[in-house]
């Protein structure tokens, strides 16, 4: 697996929840998903894009966290709807 840091991850989840508490329901996947590159950038995280490749990219980090992995279109959609 590699090197991994626990204040990334929450980092990360923390970034996840004030998202979804943004949302309302329904959402549009029953799932919590891994963020696109594109939404962290654009939500002004650009450490937490570094990090996510420093940690193995957005996939490992997704299956690390227990978060759904989207290929990129799907996550593009969704990114579009919030």
């Amino acid at each position: 697996w590699g090197p991994f840091s626990l204040d990334f991850a929450i980092e990360l989840l923390q970034f996840i929840r004030e998202r979804y508490v943004d949302m309302s329901p329904p959402l549009p996947y029953p799932v919590i998903s891994m963020p696109s590159e594109r939404d962290l950038k654009r939500n002004g995280c650009e450490e937490l894009c570094h990090k996510v490749d420093t940690f193995g990219g957005y996939e490992n980090v997704a299956r690390r966290l227990g978060l759904s992995f989207f290929d990129v279109c799907k996550q593009q959609q969704l990114d579009e709807q919030m």
